[in-house]
């Protein structure tokens, strides 16, 4: 009761106003806002293409587990990758085909729930899993 009396007496109020602690954030309002904006434009858009956009325009180097957070608390919820999103990846779109050569063809089909097992076998194969 001491407390809430001194507090009220400091401050005129009877709660007092949380201390943020910890280290501060480095991605600031304006960054989220665009995380959010680049969402919104690209559903499927990578980590890394955040990651390369903010560098680019903000100059701001995050790593890549700081994104997710900052998108997280912004209220956006997780999604599965999808195949093009996988192959989206430049690096190893370049490595896949001078494995595999520039004209081959498909000889298989597949329906789009197997889609998660041919990225498992696409990352095994270029040696990433």
């Amino acid at each position: 009761m001491r407390y809430i009396r001194k507090t009220f007496l400091e401050t005129g109020e009877v709660v007092r106003t949380p201390v943020c602690a910890g280290r501060p954030r480095i991605l600031d309002s304006l960054d989220a806002n665009f995380l959010e904006s680049c969402i919104e434009r690209q559903p499927d858009i990578l980590l890394t293409e955040m990651q390369d956009q903010l560098r680019e325009i903000f100059g701001v180097e995050v790593s890549i587990s700081t994104i997710p957070r900052t998108i997280q608390r912004r209220g956006f919820t997780r999604k599965k990758v999808t195949c093009s999103a996988v192959e989206r990846d430049e690096n190893n779109l370049i490595a896949y085909k001078m494995l595999v050569g520039e004209h081959f063809r498909l000889s298989c089909c597949a329906h789009e729930s197997d889609c998660q097992l041919f990225v498992v076998l696409y990352e095994y194969f270029l040696g990433l899993a």
